[in-house]
């Protein structure tokens, strides 16, 4: 650890094993009044399997940069560069995040609470077969404004504009150049305690020839209306209080007959839950919009007493006229109706417990998320649990992982630990794909750690290992 200064720190790390030599993995952290840099490299010249060729030695490493800067007049300006030399890399020698994907971001914006300005450049690197270099975009670049009335007190009406423009370039040659503009207004009304929103959206969506399937520019007008309507009703006692309040929602559009034209680049993934069932278009990009006449409906239920327990649930539907482009069995939608979603909250000083569970209209559960942390004295247990049914995991029809720990604390510095993730789909009596073990020390400028993992989950160049290791970190700033 080397302090050049009260801003400046190195922490530098190296690692010397007998078959793979030598690896060198550096960390630098730098902050001022307006920026704050964290930069981290590191690498080696490592063995590097791969099938149907051979097994040899070559340079490897990675950098994973973050850098922002705020100037004096309210600009930010940063990067968020994460880049490896080849897929296994990272998960190799302990330094991957999880990711599939890396992200190299260079940003720009301007913030307050009436506008906003973005600039945005995106380049992606595969860390998985599943993602073809040739099909990840580079977004050269996106930008976007967005604009409010709020500032106005006389206002009848709250009013926001956004313009955006996107630019995509793939190896693939598939690209699509696009602008986007939306004007939304709202208004709220309170009536003997029923709350009232009408709303209303209005898009035109530009498309040069590139990103339409006919190969001809398009212009697409795309108005909406909307209503929300909700009902609080409120008990109150000495020692609690108790909320039931229904909600509604209508939309009403014309029917959106421009998908068969344009690419779908930024409204892929749809899923519907108990967190976006009260959103007005679930698609998350531009590409595509929710059409028709639509109705979501629901009802929330909360309790919380002097003991600051607090226990919520929900539970609703959504109902559409005709069939979206991606509104399907596996995202939650069928026919008409969709399946219903909720969830269950409960928090105390103790536990902190959260399920969310999507059930078709014959009860049968095709989502399941589970979380439960607790902790009491000086034990501490989280489990968490999910299950998708119809999404596929590896060989299975369906994906269902479970994933348990505890941690416990010996005194003040010391604890121990450990987890399990198994993966439960398709398995009788399953077998664990990671398990860990753990001992530290840890106070205010150092951590010791002592762990044992075993890990039978198997990629190229990672085949299936136990690894004992023991590692010293001091903490700069």
């Amino acid at each position: 650890f080397f302090n050049f200064s009260n801003t400046s720190n190195l922490v530098a790390k190296a690692t010397l094993s007998s078959k793979e030599g030598l690896l060198i993995m550096n960390e630098h952290n730098a902050i001022s009044n307006r920026s704050n840099l964290k930069l981290k490299y590191s690498i080696t010249e490592g063995t590097k399997v791969r099938i149907n060729e051979p097994t040899k030695k070559e340079i490897r490493g990675h950098l994973d940069l973050k850098y922002i800067y705020q100037n004096n007049r309210n600009w930010t300006y940063g990067a968020n560069l994460k880049r490896s030399s080849d897929k296994s890399y990272l998960s190799k020698y302990n330094l991957s995040d999880g990711e599939n994907v890396l992200n190299q971001n260079i940003f720009s914006e301007w913030d307050s609470l009436y506008n906003n300005i973005s600039l945005d450049f995106f380049k992606f690197q595969s860390l998985s077969d599943e993602y073809l270099v040739s099909n990840l975009p580079f977004i050269r670049p996106s930008i976007s404004y967005e604009t409010n009335n709020l500032y106005n007190k006389n206002r009848k009406r709250n009013r926001s504009f956004k313009f955006s423009f996107n630019s995509i370039s793939r190896k693939n040659n598939k690209d699509v150049d696009s602008i986007h503009f939306q004007n939304s207004t709202n208004k709220r009304y309170i009536f003997n305690g029923l709350f009232l929103k009408d709303f209303s959206v209005f898009n035109i969506d530009v498309y040069n020839k590139n990103g339409t399937s006919n190969n001809k520019s398009l212009l697409k007008f795309f108005p909406q209306l909307g209503l929300e309507a909700q009902y609080p009703l409120i008990n109150y006692s000495n020692s609690s209080s108790f909320l039931i309040e229904p909600k509604v929602q209508l939309f009403i559009s014309p029917d959106d007959y421009f998908n068969s034209k344009i690419r779908n680049e930024d409204s892929l993934e749809l899923d519907l839950t108990s967190s976006n069932l009260f959103n007005n278009d679930r698609y998350s990009g531009n590409d595509r919009k929710e059409s028709g006449t639509r109705l979501n409906y629901g009802i929330l239920f909360k309790k919380i007493n002097a003991k600051n327990q607090i226990l919520s649930t929900s539970l609703g539907q959504t109902y559409n006229n005709n069939k979206q482009e991606l509104f399907n069995k596996n995202s939650g939608f069928k026919n008409k109706r969709s399946e219903l979603v909720g969830n269950i909250v409960y928090t105390d000083n103790t536990y902190d417990l959260s399920y969310d569970y999507r059930f078709s209209e014959s009860f049968k559960l095709n989502r399941n998320d589970f979380t439960l942390q607790t902790k009491a004295n000086n034990l501490g247990i989280r489990i968490s649990y999910i299950q998708l049914k119809e999404f596929a995991s590896i060989t299975n029809n369906d994906t269902e992982q479970i994933n348990y720990g505890f941690n416990y604390d010996l005194n003040q510095s010391w604890n121990i630990n450990s987890y399990q993730l198994r993966d439960l789909a398709g398995a009788t009596f399953s077998v664990p794909l990671r398990t860990n073990i753990g001992l530290q020390f840890i106070n205010e400028c150092t951590a010791i750690q002592f762990s044992y993992t075993r890990d039978r989950s198997y990629d190229v160049d990672i085949p299936a290992a136990s690894n004992l290791s023991f590692n010293i970190k001091l903490f700069g700033f």
